[in-house]
């Protein structure tokens, strides 16, 4: 039974997306202004859309966040990207503290403008474990 919702889930996401998103490989992460700044670690990635996992104070399904997107050992970076919060799951995650709830956030990307573009194309080419 387990394996059949899975496989719905799967379904259901991939005929949502338009694109595909890729998973990252390296280091990196979004400074989050939600209620207050986040540090987030990125995990995937596509031109449309990005999630992340995050510790803290939950944000909100349909909020507006800004965010910037930057790599650990790179100068590459997207500033002030804007993005609408789609998802928002907790994770089970059994090496962290009882008390540390981790989330993972699905967002969509409003209008990234040309530069914002590039750096998203340059993350996903660069980083991703299978990149376009």
């Amino acid at each position: 039974m387990h394996k059949q919702v899975k496989a719905m889930a799967e379904k259901t996401k991939s005929e949502r997306r338009r694109r595909k998103r890729y998973e990252l490989s390296g280091n990196a992460y979004a400074v989050v202004d939600s209620h207050f700044t986040q540090l987030a670690h990125v995990i995937d990635v596509s031109e449309e859309g990005i999630s992340f996992l995050y510790t803290g104070q939950e944000i909100e399904k349909g909020r507006n966040i800004n965010m910037e997107i930057f790599l650990y050992n790179d100068s590459k970076y997207a500033e002030k990207v804007s993005a609408k919060v789609v998802n928002n799951l907790t994770v089970s995650n059994k090496s962290l503290l009882d008390f540390v709830v981790l989330m993972r956030c699905c967002l969509k990307f409003d209008r990234l403008d040309e530069k914002q573009q590039k750096n998203i194309v340059y993350l996903i080419s660069n980083y991703s474990s299978n990149p376009q």
